[in-house]
């Protein structure tokens, strides 16, 4: 039995080890999607202000062109 304590011993700290790094890594990678995700957020926000900027000034050059079709 006693030939079997050091491969037990290093078996449950290496089961630990991994669990301790799993642990760690999906900490991580939530900080990354957490980042990311807001990151992503304020992107479609500005999209949506660029969207909106661009829709006012399809809208004033179409009033330009209505005007100018009117003068002739």
């Amino acid at each position: 039995m006693e030939a079997w304590l050091p491969l037990l011993a290093f078996g449950v700290g290496m089961g630990m080890l991994m669990v301790l790094l799993s642990r760690y890594q999906a900490r991580r990678y939530q900080e990354y999607l957490d980042r990311h995700g807001n990151e992503a957020a304020k992107m479609v926000e500005q999209q949506k202000a660029t969207k909106l900027a661009i829709d006012r000034q399809t809208a004033a050059l179409e009033r330009i062109a209505e005007a100018l079709e009117k003068r002739t």
